[in-house]
């Protein structure tokens, strides 16, 4: 992934300037660095492989106890937490001074720093359950009871801090400090911050009973916890000595707190003093005087040394509303290549208490320590170490309760190989101002800043030596216990670290550690890897490890074995319930013992037994519990069971029979009172009841029912599963011999001829046997068949029926007639208006003519017949027999043409004729029905049915030259009417 940083570059004459002094690669990246800045560009970085930083990113320990031989440095700490072998860290003396006691002026003077502020680099080679081990002598020597504190050091080539880092805040141990080094390049996206994470402020409380006197001033510099004369005192480079908790005298650079009455606490100090707090000046002359604030932390007596920052002592307080004194600022290391910021910050500067009403305000606590080992910053970079302010007071009318004094400024501790100068920072070092007390005519009633921190050189982290007379050892990489299938080899190996190791393999047969000797069974045992030629079931319970040997040290490996796989066993095998229906749940299991056990189920297919898939029917196929969810069908499985050496075992075969739920069906047979039920159910228990009271429990019972009438049967089939239920109602008659009486709907037609025929027997019929000689069917057992003659003829009947009290027959001779069907044909001759038919017909001698011109019906079989006028004539002929007829129409034109005027004729007029474009048709003394006009093929071309005394005009302008007809129906006849129509 790349990231990308943006920061402005910045330019000044010292870097310019400066170019010569430095080495060839250092000037190199100055010009370019000063080329970017002047072309006011945004610097981009391709980070491949950069740390990204936030919060905590160090680990602490106490160091209780510095042990030193000729072999090693041992570190005897609290918590080995976060500490490891390679790792780098630092040593830091936090305290340890010694101060004046006395109850004066010089309370708090530092009268011997001893080995206060020491610090140096070291790299951990081992580190123990609370042992560090260092194969390097220290370059100072400490005193663990002075609050010695070991800090990781990370080291990272490429770093970028993403969010604010930090330190564990001080707990009065451990904790207050940043260490980190960044060999090339470290990105600043965020603050580094160590602000108010060092000593700790005096915590604000109010004592009761308060038994102040405006005659008596508390001028102690020391009082006992819970003293209500005197508030506690801030944290130093001295612990709070018991019995001098509270009052005015600094705590060595820890401020005083404030004495009686509502005084202000001092500010805390560093290498330089803190404030003194503020006074409190009553308004009434009888009130309590607060005319002993605390005094500032004094300065330790230190050319150069990183501290935790001094903590301010609370301000004096009755009312519960003093406020603590403020944390010091922590220590930040910080070692780095190339720094790259847009003006980020690095801080540890002191806490301000805040505002308060009514009593002492807290004193500010003093800035860190800041050590910095840099070779080169891009863009700007903010340091800060400025003290704290003292906490100020918002007074009621005509108070003037004391404020808090300020905290010093903190130490700034630069490279030597560097000047301050030469690169783009912005330092503060200011002491913190005093606390204000508002409505005070001096406001800050005597209260003082805290003095300006110090920039110091520094000549880089110390580091010692390495220890000339040999180290210890530690253990890179442990043995490992085997895991054997059969008795077999094995071999265990450890490897270790140190200088002229030795090994020696250990084993405990049950009575205690004791030295490996080679033998048969152990080759290798004072090498780093043992051999075992063979692991029998006892060597399998035998334990093993190895003392790795240095000059001067030892350290033992942990305890391995070399284990023997256990034979698989089936412990319980998968049982099945005794009933399984169809859709059940089926849930099987199998227990087995052995070492690192899989499980198949398999399933039989085609004589094979093969692996059970996965699916929404069959889960757990691959575990020791197999479900089947809504089984439908007959299965065959088993399990198969294979430990982690390839062994198998099966379990035994499971025959998985399904049964479906019941069904329950039955028929039935009667003869006269006797029923004979057919079971048509599946397998199971039966039930019957036979409605009149009686049961059975038989598949297929004959029962004889005493008495005529309906009965409802019952049959309930059960098994396993459940039970179901058939319902069905028979019906038990006095029967009388049956009657043969055929009917039938029709009996004669034309052929083909279909006949529905039926037994109109009154008694109950149970079987018919009809005969249809000539049909088709020829034969029925249907009560109503239905038959096709296909021929023309006579046909005979005969049915027979039975029933349980007898049979009777019938024999009905030529019941059934069938006739040929008709089939109407005629041709004719047109002869003017004479027309001569041609009868064509077939299957009949009877026949019927019709003219279509108003003539009476005509009987011969090939009339000759005239039209009186001409017109087209739709000619019928019905041939037809006692069963069915043939009609057949044809249209017939009678056309004899005149061009000569038509005269009027019964009131009918039609003019002009001939005509080109219309002609008129006026009638009187008529009723017209409808008038059509046809064309010489007699196609009907127009019509309209005209009312009484019409005259109309009829367009015929569209129509081609040619003879048309006119035809007009009338209440006096028909008229028909040539048309010449003209171009």
């Amino acid at each position: 992934m790349k990231n990308l940083y943006q920061f402005q570059p910045h330019c000044s004459a010292a870097q310019a300037l400066s170019i010569s002094k430095q080495p060839p690669l250092r000037r190199h990246l100055i010009k370019i660095g000063l080329l970017l800045c002047l072309l006011s560009t945004v610097w981009t970085s391709d980070l491949q492989a950069q740390d990204s930083l936030s919060n905590v990113i160090n680990s602490y320990a106490r160091v209780t106890a510095i042990q030193s031989s000729t072999c090693a440095v041992s570190l005897e700490v609290e918590d080995t937490t976060g500490f490891q072998k390679g790792m780098d860290a630092i040593i830091l003396q936090m305290k340890g001074a010694v101060m004046t006691e006395s109850n004066d002026a010089d309370f708090g003077n530092i009268e011997d720093t001893l080995s206060l502020g020491r610090y140096e680099r070291i790299r951990i080679d081992s580190v123990s359950e609370n042992e560090i081990f260092l194969f390097v002598d220290l370059v100072n020597e400490y005193d663990p009871a002075g609050k010695l504190q070991l800090i990781t050091l990370p080291v990272y080539q490429t770093a970028i801090v993403v969010d604010t880092l930090r330190p564990a805040p001080w707990n009065g141990a451990t904790g207050g400090v940043i260490a980190l080094e960044v060999t090339d390049s470290l990105f600043l996206n965020a603050p580094i911050i160590a602000s108010g994470m060092g000593f700790r402020g005096g915590e604000a409380k109010t004592v009761s009973p308060n038994d102040c006197s405006f005659l008596i001033i508390q001028r102690s510099y020391f009082y006992e916890d819970d003293n209500w004369r005197g508030a506690l005192k801030g944290e130093g480079v001295v612990d709070i000595i018991l019995g001098k908790e509270a009052g005015r005298g600094p705590q060595a650079n820890g401020g005083g707190g404030g004495n009686d009455h509502n005084s202000g606490g001092g500010g805390g100090g560093n290498l330089t003093d803190g404030g003194q707090g503020g006074r409190n000046n009553e308004p009434s002359t009888f009130g309590c005087k607060g005319r002993s604030p605390g005094l500032g932390g004094k300065a330790i007596p230190l050319a150069a040394a990183p501290l935790l920052g001094g903590g301010g002592g609370a301000g004096h307080g009755n009312n519960d509303v003093a406020t603590d004194g403020g944390n010091g600022g922590g220590i930040l290391f910080l070692l780095a290549g190339h720094i790259f910021s847009n003006g980020e910050t690095l801080a540890s500067d002191g806490q301000s208490p805040p505002s308060t009403q009514g009593d002492g305000g807290g004193g500010g606590g003093a800035a860190g320590a800041i050590v910095l080992e840099i070779a080169e910053i891009s863009g700007m970079l903010n340091i800060s170490l400025e003290g704290g302010a003292g906490g100020s007071i918002a007074n009621l009318p005509n108070r003037c309760v004391g404020p808090g004094g300020g905290g010093s400024g903190g130490l700034l501790l630069w490279d030597t190989t560097q000047t301050i100068l030469e690169f783009p920072t912005s330092i503060a070092l200011q002491g913190g101002l005093s606390g204000v007390s508002g409505n005070c005519g001096s406001s800050p009633n005597q209260a003082t800043a805290g003095a300006a921190g110090l920039i110091r050189p520094f000549d880089g982290l110390m580091e010692g030596q390495p220890i000339s007379g040999g180290g210890a050892v530690s253990i890179d990489r442990e043995p490992e216990s085997v895991f054997l299938c059969r008795s077999e080899a094995a071999s265990f190996q450890v490897l270790a670290s140190g200088i002229n190791v030795r090994y020696q393999w250990q084993v405990d047969r049950g009575n205690g550690w004791e030295n490996v000797q080679n033998n048969a069974i152990f080759s290798g045992s004072t090498t780093n890897t043992l051999n075992l030629s063979s692991v029998t079931a006892v060597v399998s319970t035998w334990s093993f490890r190895c003392v790795a040997i240095s000059i001067c040290v030892a350290q033992i490996s942990r305890e391995v074995q070399a284990s023997l796989s256990i034979a698989p066993e089936i412990i319980q095998e998968p049982l099945l319930p005794a009933v399984i229906c169809q859709g059940d749940n089926l849930r099987l299991s199998v227990q087995a013992s052995g070492n690192g056990l899989s499980f198949q189920w398999q399933f039989l297919q085609n004589s094979i037994f093969e692996d059970l898939p996965e699916s929404a029917l069959f889960q757990g196929t691959n575990s020791n519990v197999l479900n089947i969810n809504g089984i439908a069908d007959a299965i065959t499985i088993r399990c198969q069971i294979t430990d982690d050496c390839g062994e198998r075992l099966t379990t035994i075969v499971l025959d998985v029979d399904v049964q479906a739920f019941p069904t329950a069906n039955f028929f039935f047979q009667i003869n006269d009172k006797t029923a004979q039920f057919i079971n048509n159910s599946s397998a199971g228990d039966y039930a019957w009841s036979f409605g009149d009271g009686q049961t059975a429990n038989t598949s297929d019972p004959m029962h004889t029912y005493q008495e005529a009438g309906d009965y409802p049967v019952q049959l309930e089939v059960s098994n396993d599963c459940g039970t179901a239920i058939f319902v069905d109602t028979i019906r038990i008659l006095n029967l009388l011999p049956p009657e043969a009486i055929i009917a039938l709907g029709q009996a004669g037609g034309c052929a083909p001829f279909t006949v529905q025929f039926s037994d109109q027997s009154p008694q109950l019929v149970e079987s018919w046997e009809w005969q249809f000689p000539g049909g088709q069917p020829a034969v029925s057992q249907d009560s109503a068949p239905v038959v096709v003659y296909t021929d023309p003829g006579l046909y005979d009947v005969l049915l027979e029926v039975r029933n349980a009290a007898g049979s009777a027959s019938s024999i009905r001779n030529a019941l059934v007639e069938v006739v040929p069907t008709p089939l109407a044909r005629f041709t004719y001759e047109v002869d003017g208006r004479v027309v001569r038919f041609t009868n064509l017909s077939e299957g009949t001698d009877e026949f019927q003519w019709n003219f279509d011109d108003g003539s009476p019906i005509s009987s011969e079989r090939d009339p000759v017949h005239e039209y009186a006028a001409n017109g087209v004539y739709n000619v019928r002929l019905s041939a037809q027999n006692v069963y069915c007829s043939s009609i057949l129409g044809e249209d017939i034109q009678i056309l004899v043409v005149s061009t000569e005027e038509i005269s009027e004729s019964e009131g009918l007029v039609i003019y002009p004729n001939p005509t080109r474009d219309y002609f008129h048709l006026q009638y009187k003394d008529l009723t017209v029905f409808e008038w059509r006009l046809f064309d010489g093929f007699g196609r009907l071309i127009q019509q309209s049915q005209p009312a009484q005394g019409w005259d109309r005009r009829i367009e015929v302008g569209q129509l081609p030259e040619a003879v048309y007809w006119l035809k007009v129906e009338t209440d006096k006849g028909q008229v028909v009417r040539p048309l010449v129509k003209l171009r």
